[in-house]
């Protein structure tokens, strides 16, 4: 009996507590910030410049390979050299192109005197031939006679046409030896400048193999590989911005040939660009063509709106007059601008100055 009044007692308590507490949200005293500046956030149409790159190269380019197999005699010229047209640029040591030559060289010797021979035997025969038929029409001779220094003389013109042939044949062939004996000497078949040496004095070569590699004198160009995004921005005859920074030179090259084909493995198109010749120029250097981008719509907040906490980036987002700090990833910087890759799809409100004051959380006043 002594706990029952107690037990009634701790109810009435709880009920009368729970007529303190309203019904709803607790309120939430929220800090006041004043003195921001606020902006939307705007899309804008921008055409960026693309960047392609190309390399530096002369408008004709040789490699000339090795004719037949031998050695490496000498090189005549050194790379970086200028040589003009048939001027020596190695020799090759090949016995068997002098053997076949001096073998010609005797054929053809011997095929001449042997017609040599021939044609005073026609001229023997042609003699007797015309002695016996003046003595047959006075009955001197025989037919048998006569029968026989006709088939001499037919015999004899049969033999030197024979002969003769043989001779043009051993004529030919002699040419033949004489410009296989000339591929021993590689020579320059126009105006160049020697790029590179292919093969080392002494190397056994095969017909086929790379000897030495020649570019042409005169202008130059640019090879620049265009995606397909691009290409249809470019046109023969326009003239592209051009960077070469190994050369420091910035130039104007004008578009002079578009390849028809692509590049199965990068999509690309080859585009050849005509450049002014300068002395810092050299085949293989780097450069850099610019080309107009494509319009596309992009997102952009003033460099002001910026806020940066270690590595991360973001802005402040006013919603309902309260403060809300949202990360976003930013692109190219222009114009005292920044590009937002994500976070901020346009329309929203930020903060655009002022924001070393703002607070996530904090309420806008003013």
């Amino acid at each position: 009996m002594k706990f029952l009044p107690l037990m009634l007692l701790v109810p009435f308590i709880l009920s009368a507590c729970g007529q303190d507490v309203p019904p709803g949200r607790t309120p939430v005293e929220r800090p006041v910030v004043s003195g921001l500046e606020t902006g939307v956030v705007s899309t804008t149409e921008h055409s960026a410049p693309r960047a392609l790159v190309g390399t530096v190269q002369r408008p004709e380019r040789s490699i000339l390979a090795a004719r037949l197999g031998g050695r490496v005699g000498s090189f005549a010229v050194r790379e970086g050299e200028t040589v003009k047209r048939g001027d020596l640029l190695l020799t090759l040591e090949d016995n068997q192109a002098e053997a076949g030559l001096r073998e010609a060289e005797a054929g053809l010797q011997q095929a001449k005197s042997r017609i040599a021979a021939l044609r005073a035997r026609l001229e023997l025969a042609e003699k007797t031939y015309e002695r016996y038929a003046r003595l047959r029409q006075g009955e001197a001779v025989t037919p048998q006679e006569m029968d026989r220094v006709f088939s001499e003389r037919a015999a004899a013109r049969q033999e030197l046409a024979a002969a003769e042939a043989a001779g043009r044949q051993a004529e030919a062939q002699r040419s033949a030896a004489r410009i296989g004996e000339g591929y021993t000497r590689v020579t320059a078949p126009y105006a160049a400048v020697v790029v590179r040496k292919e093969v080392r004095e002494g190397a056994t070569v095969m017909p086929g193999t790379p000897l030495v590699t020649l570019d042409s004198q005169g202008s130059w160009q640019v090879l620049a590989e265009v995606p397909e995004s691009s290409l249809e921005r470019i046109r023969l005859g326009d003239n592209l911005p051009i960077r070469i920074p190994a050369a420091n030179l910035q130039l104007s090259g004008k578009v002079v040939e578009i390849l028809p084909s692509a590049d199965p493995r990068s999509r690309s198109f080859p585009v050849k660009l005509e450049i002014p010749d300068r002395p810092a120029l050299r085949s293989g250097q780097y450069a850099q063509v610019t080309v107009s981008g494509s319009p596309e719509v992009l997102v952009t907040i003033p460099s002001t709106a910026m806020v940066t906490r270690g590595q991360l980036t973001g802005v402040y987002i006013v919603e309902e007059g309260v403060l809300h700090y949202r990360q976003v990833k930013t692109g190219r910087e222009f114009d005292g601008r920044i590009e937002i890759l994500s976070g901020l799809s346009g329309g929203e409100t930020i903060v655009t100055a002022g924001v070393e004051k703002a607070r996530n959380g904090a309420r806008v006043e003013g």
